[in-house]
C-alpha cells in the first residue's frame, strides 16, 4: 500500500522574454493531512483517481492507492484501541469494516456498553450537553429510551440472534448533519428523535442516505408532512399540530354551546395564551381553530363581535409577564373562553390569576395536555371551588393501567436517592414506546442475517412486521416481551400496542391519538368523562362542561 503523498509546489520563475534564462525553484510543502473522505481523494485531480481515504494507521489521512487494505482494517473493536485509540467502534457489520469514533464531545451518555464486541447501538439525539438549552427536558426522553432497553436486557427470553447486545448513546442535536453523518459512519442501527422538530427535519435527510430509521415523535410543524430523503426511513409518532387543534375543536364546540346559551348571545370571545415552544401553535390556530362558525383569524378580523379572537404571549423578550398584566388583558378583552397552551406550571399562574379582582363574567379555560400534565393544578386549585367548575380539558386517551405501571416504573428507574423520581411527559412516553419499537424491529431484522449481521435497512423493511394490523397484539412493557418473542416465532410479525392508542406507522405519518375530555373534581384531581374522540376524527359520548353553566 503506497501513500499517495503528493506534495504541493510553488513555482518561481523568471518572466519569459524579459530575464536571461533560468531554472525554475521549487519550495516543497507536504500536506501534514490530505483527507477524511474518499471524494476528497478523487477531487484533487486525476494523479489521484482510483485512490481513497486511509481512516487508520500509518497512513491516516492520506490517499492510498490500495483501498481495501485500509476500509478492511479491524474486525474487533480491540483493533480499533490499537489503530485509533478508545472511544472508536470496529463496523463490523460492513462489507469492509473500519474503525469510526462513536463516542465524543457531542455525544457524552451511554446506557449499556458499546464498546462490548458485536453490541448493536442506538443514538438518542437532543439537548445533553452542558451548553443545550433543552437539556433538563431531553434527560428525561434518555431515561425513558434506557428504562425500555433496561426492561428487554431483564428478559431471559429476548435475545438477538448471534447473542448481540444492545447499547444506547445519547447525543446534542446541536449539529445535527454533522452528529447524525458521524454516527452512520460508525454502524449505528437506529436514531431516536431529536426533540427539535426543525432538527428532526436535518437528521431525516442525512440518514436517508444510509437507509437508517428514525423514530421520533413530530416533523417540524406537523408530523403528517413529508420528509425529504425520509421515503422509506422514518417512522413518526404523536399528534400532528393539526390533530391537536382538531381535538381542539371538538371540546370548543361543545363549550361554546354552552356559553352561548348561558350568556343569551350568538357569539363566544375566545383568548389564547401561548408559551415557551408551544408559541409555534399559534399560526395554526389562527388558520384552523373553529368557533362562531369562522376560523380565529376571520373571529380576529370581525367587528360585529367586536373582534372576537386573541392571542397572548405569556413571555415578552424571553421573560414571563407578570400574572396581573395578563388578567388585565383577559378582563379587557372580556373573554368568554381561555385556551392555555402551556409547558407546564400553568395551574400556578391561573391561581394567582384568580386571587385578583375577577372580571364580571369569569371566563372558562379549555386546558389541553399536550404534552406534560401539568401537576400544578392539583396544588394551586384545591381551595378554587368556582374555578375547578370552569376549566375544562382534554388529553390523549390512555390505557389507565398500563400507564400507571408505566409512570411508577419511570419514576423508580430515574429516582434520585433523596425521593421518587419526576412524572413522565408525554414526550418520555413517546420515546419509550418508540425505543421498543426500534428494539423489536431490531430483533427481526437480526434473524434475517448471517450470524445475527444487519444494517440500518433492514431494521427499517422490518417496522411493519411489528406493526401489521391483524396479527396478535402486544402491549409496549416488560410483561409484553415475552409474548411478543412468541408471537414473532410463531408467525413472524405481531401489532405493537402503544401506551397511548395503537401505532400506526406509515413513512412520513404520524399516530393519530384519540382524545379523552376530563374534568377537575373537588381535590383538584382530574377525571375523565364518557366524551372521546377516536383517532378519525369523530366525537362519542355526551357532550361534557365541567360544573354548571356561568
Amino acid at each position: 500500500m503506497i501513500p499517495m503523498r503528493i506534495p504541493s509546489l510553488l513555482v518561481l520563475c523568471g518572466i519569459l522574454g524579459s530575464l536571461p534564462p533560468i531554472g525554475c525553484s521549487a519550495i516543497v510543502a507536504a500536506d501534514p493531512v490530505q483527507c477524511t473522505s474518499d471524494s476528497e481523494c478523487t477531487a484533487r485531480g486525476p494523479d489521484f483517481q482510483g485512490t481513497g481515504c486511509a481512516l487508520a494507521g500509518p497512513n491516516k489521512g492520506f490517499c492510498v492507492e490500495n483501498r481495501s487494505a485500509s476500509v478492511g482494517e479491524c474486525t474487533t473493536n480491540a483493533d480499533c484501541v490499537d489503530l485509533t485509540g478508545p472511544g472508536s467502534v470496529c463496523t463490523v457489520d460492513a462489507a469492509q469494516p473500519r474503525c469510526v469514533p462513536l463516542l465524543g464531545d457531542d455525544c457524552p451518555l451511554t446506557y449499556g456498553n458499546p464498546f462490548v464486541e458485536n453490541t448493536v447501538t442506538f443514538a438518542l439525539l437532543g439537548d445533553f450537553t452542558a451548553n443545550d438549552p433543552g437539556r433538563g427536558r431531553d434527560l428525561g426522553n434518555f431515561e425513558a429510551a434506557s428504562l425500555a432497553l433496561s426492561e428487554f436486557q431483564q428478559q431471559s427470553s429476548f435475545a438477538l440472534a448471534g447473542n448481540r447486545r444492545i447499547a444506547l448513546v445519547g447525543c446534542s442535536q446541536a449539529r445535527p448533519k454533522a452528529t447524525t453523518a458521524r454516527l452512520a459512519a460508525a454502524g449505528i442501527k437506529a436514531i431516536l428523535g431529536p426533540s427539535d422538530p426543525a432538527k428532526l427535519v436535518r437528521v431525516v435527510e442525512q440518514s436517508g442516505a444510509f437507509g437508517i430509521p428514525v423514530f421520533a415523535t413530530s416533523a417540524a410543524q406537523n408530523t403528517a408532512v413529508s420528509v425529504p430523503g425520509g421515503t422509506s426511513a422514518v417512522f413518526l409518532t404523536g399528534s400532528s399540530q393539526d390533530g391537536v387543534v382538531a381535538g381542539i375543536n371538538g371540546v370548543l364546540s361543545d363549550l361554546s354551546g354552552t356559553v352561548r346559551a348561558a350568556r343569551n348571545r350568538g357569539f363566544v370571545r375566545v383568548a389564547v395564551l401561548v408559551d415557551g415552544s408551544l408559541e409555534a401553535y399559534a399560526p395554526v390556530l389562527r388558520e384552523k381553530l373553529i368557533f362562531n362558525g369562522k376560523t380565529a383569524l376571520q373571529n380576529q378580523a370581525d367587528a360585529s363581535c367586536a373582534n372576537c379572537y386573541t392571542a397572548v404571549s405569556l413571555t415578552r423578550d424571553g421573560a414571563p409577564i407578570a400574572p396581573s398584566e395578563i388578567a388585565a388583558s383577559l378582563a379587557e378583552f372580556k373573554a368568554d373562553i381561555v385556551i392555555p397552551l402551556s409547558e407546564g406550571g400553568f395551574g400556578n399562574y391561573l391561581a394567582r390569576v384568580e386571587a385578583l379582582p375577577a372580571p364580571a363574567v369569569p371566563p372558562y379555560y379549555l386546558a389541553p395536555f399536550i404534552d406534560v400534565e401539568d401537576a400544578s393544578y392539583h396544588v394551586e386549585l384545591a381551595s378554587h371551588s368556582t374555578l375547578q367548575s370552569r376549566v375544562i380539558g382534554f388529553r390523549p386517551l390512555r390505557q389507565e393501567s398500563a400507564y400507571a405501571s408505566f409512570e411508577s416504573r419511570y419514576r423508580s428507574f430515574a429516582a434520585a436517592e433523596a425521593g421518587p423520581g419526576p412524572m413522565p411527559s408525554l414526550q418520555n412516553v413517546r420515546i419509550y414506546e418508540a425505543t421498543q419499537l426500534a428494539i423489536y424491529s431490531t430483533f427481526m431484522a437480526s434473524r434475517g442475517g448471517a450470524n445475527g449481521r444487519f444494517e440500518g435497512a433492514q431494521v427499517a423493511a422490518a417496522v411493519p412486521l411489528v406493526t401489521a394490523p391483524g396479527a396478535e397484539t402486544i402491549d409496549v412493557g416488560p410483561l409484553g416481551i415475552p409474548n411478543a418473542v412468541g408471537a414473532l416465532a410463531r408467525t413472524g410479525k405481531m401489532n405493537l400496542n402503544g401506551l397511548f392508542t395503537s401505532f400506526m406507522f406509515l413513512p412520513n405519518r404520524s399516530a393519530a391519538n384519540a382524545w379523552e375530555v376530563w374534568c377537575m373534581d373537588g381535590s383538584g384531581r382530574y377525571g375523565a368523562t364518557k366524551r372521546t374522540m377516536t383517532v378519525t376524527g369523530e366525537w362519542t359520548g355526551v357532550p361534557a362542561v365541567c360544573g354548571a353553566a356561568q
